[in-house]
Formats: C-alpha cells, sequence, structure tokens
C-alpha cells in the first residue's frame, strides 16, 4: 500500500503540467473560479479577462439615505 506522501507526490508529478498552468493563470488574474480552473484542467484557453464582470463582482450596492 503507497503511503499518502507518496501517492500525493505522485499525483502532483502526474499532473505537473496542470499545476503550472494553473498557477500562471494565478499570476496573471490573481483569482480563478471553479469554471477557469476545469478549462485550464481540460488544456482550454481561458478567455479574456472582462474588467466589467470584475466590476460586479466586487460593487456593492449603496443605499440613498
Amino acid at each position: 500500500m503507497e503511503g499518502a506522501n507518496q501517492k500525493a507526490g505522485r499525483l502532483l508529478q502526474e499532473n505537473i503540467e496542470k499545476l503550472h498552468a494553473i498557477s500562471q493563470a494565478l499570476l496573471e488574474r490573481e483569482c480563478l473560479d471553479g469554471e477557469e480552473v476545469e478549462m485550464i484542467i481540460k488544456g482550454e484557453q481561458l478567455p479574456p479577462k472582462n474588467g466589467k464582470e470584475d466590476e460586479k463582482k466586487t460593487d456593492q450596492p449603496t443605499s440613498a439615505a
């Protein structure tokens, strides 16, 4: 039976290209959602980052008093 540490190391080595692709995307975008990670794992290109979409995620509606 393979030890957990050995198994983790083997899985990382088997998927090192995917790990590097995710790392590069994080350096470029700072944040990835689950769909983007899945795209990277499948070897697909991420669409260009959309600034307006990012603003929607961070903007909070304010109420007028």
